[in-house]
């Protein structure tokens, strides 16, 4: 998936503590959780300090810096931040020794012009600034997609419960009777409503996002297997048409998709549509998710 999709405010949604904490999580998957030491408060600055150490014994500290991008543009944050990196690398800079390599950490987005601009930052001939900004960490969420389901915004706490709890094996093993409601006559009183309305694709697609925003947590794997089995015969569709659609949102920033999990981006439309669309079929929304097991 391509950095593109993912909105520029995803990690501010997390907040501060829960971005931490995520940061954290990869951090340990990345350099092996015996080596990260994280600091056990913020600085002075409003960041938080962590340290790894190799296995050689080489330590280098560590700077994650927060901001809230839907308070204000990454335009305006970036050269708040950027006194930050600076400031920080004066304070290592009056350590003795001073080490030979630091990681700094942001939610904001830089440009490439200014990334490199960053690391020429120096302090002596052997050291070395690493920036982590808004592309790295996608690149992280896609890499790490099971640690981003725990701290991805767009999910309730009661979301997360259900992903620790239901398993792969699970879900297969429900399979028998996901295709039992299949059969029954309900799902079929509700598809002929669903068909009236699908004259052109863009309506079908509108509809299909409201689906997805109800049955979040929406997986493409497995564990998703039984709700679209269900949803494709609501609407009458194959695989090949699913896909279509679940590429359309995607293209057109209603949805985005981390690993093997759908999340909806546009949740005012979504919603809109679960309210306006769907309820104005006279589908009743519990009768609708009986259809589904996990509801």
């Amino acid at each position: 998936m391509d950095s593109g999709n993912l909105p520029l405010d995803i990690y501010s949604r997390m907040g501060d503590e829960k971005f931490n904490q995520w940061i954290f999580s990869v951090l340990q998957k990345t350099y092996g959780s015996e080596n990260f030491h994280p600091g056990p408060t913020k600085g002075m600055d409003g960041g938080i300090d962590a340290e790894y150490v190799y296995g050689d014994g080489t330590r280098f500290p560590i700077q994650i810096k927060w901001r809230d991008v839907t308070r204000s543009s990454n335009e305006t944050l970036r050269p708040k931040v950027l006194k930050d990196i600076r400031d920080w690398v004066v304070t290592i800079s009056e350590k003795t020794p001073f080490p030979a390599k630091v990681l700094f950490i942001t939610n904001v987005d830089f440009s490439g012009k200014e990334v490199e601009e960053i690391k020429q930052i120096k302090i002596g001939a052997n050291f070395t600034l690493d920036f982590w900004h808004f592309p790295n960490l996608v690149s992280y969420t896609n890499q790490y997609p099971d640690i981003f389901e725990t701290f991805n915004p767009y999910l309730t706490k009661e979301d997360v419960q259900f992903i620790r709890e239901n398993d792969t094996k699970a879900r297969i093993k429900n399979e028998s009777r996901y295709l039992k409601v299949v059969e029954e006559g309900n799902i079929k009183h509700i598809q002929s409503k669903l068909k009236n309305l699908f004259i052109d694709f863009k309506k079908q697609e509108d509809l299909f996002l409201g689906f997805i925003f109800l049955l979040e947590p929406y997986y493409l794997d497995d564990r998703g297997s039984g709700d679209r089995e269900i949803v494709r015969k609501l609407f009458d569709v194959g695989r090949e048409k699913e896909v279509a659609l679940i590429e359309s949102l995607r293209e057109s920033g209603s949805i985005s998709i981390i690993g093997s999990l759908v999340f909806v981006i546009d949740r005012d439309k979504a919603r809109h549509i679960v309210t306006e669309g769907i309820e104005s079929l006279e589908i009743e929304i519990e009768q609708l998710l009986d259809l589904f097991i996990k509801k």
